[in-house]
């Protein structure tokens, strides 16, 4: 039974995959690369939660893979930041190129691309500490009212 619904996957992951490239094949390819910097330049503003980079297994273009936190690591700090490293299983892939959408884990697994990841959360210290800083600091006590007046 599970090895049945390991192949329908597969199947199915593999017809969409080949419907993706012949589509992507069948668009013009002039504006491909200004289409690959402003994905680039939009992906890095974005920086959609626990999404990485991948290769499209339609076009071999830049796609968007995204998933759901499996666990964290321990947090640590660098430089400024308190940075945690998640882990993430894949459960989304879209690819803004050729089309191609994989929207469920045993799709991205029947196409060879369900492997886990991980990706590093940045946190603000006080944020992630819950510290409010109205309680360690009252402007009230750097303010001189007579500052200005000569």
């Amino acid at each position: 039974m599970i090895e049945a619904d390991e192949k329908q996957n597969k199947k199915e992951a593999l017809d969409m995959i080949s419907a993706a490239k012949k589509s992507f094949e069948a668009k013009v390819k002039d504006d491909l690369s200004k289409m690959r910097e402003e994905f680039r330049t939009w992906f890095a503003k974005k920086r959609l939660g626990l999404s990485k980079l991948s290769e499209c297994p339609a076009c071999s273009e830049q796609c968007i893979v995204a998933g759901e936190k499996i666990t964290s690591g321990e947090p640590r700090l660098e430089e400024n930041d308190i940075v945690q490293e998640t882990f993430v299983l894949p459960t989304k892939l879209r690819c803004p190129f050729c089309g191609l959408r994989l929207e469920s884990h045993a799709l991205l697994h029947g196409a060879d691309l369900g492997g886990q990841y991980s990706v590093k959360e940045y946190h603000d210290p006080v944020e992630f500490h819950g510290i409010d800083p109205a309680e360690y600091f009252d402007p009230a006590d750097y303010y001189e009212p007579d500052y200005g007046n000569d």
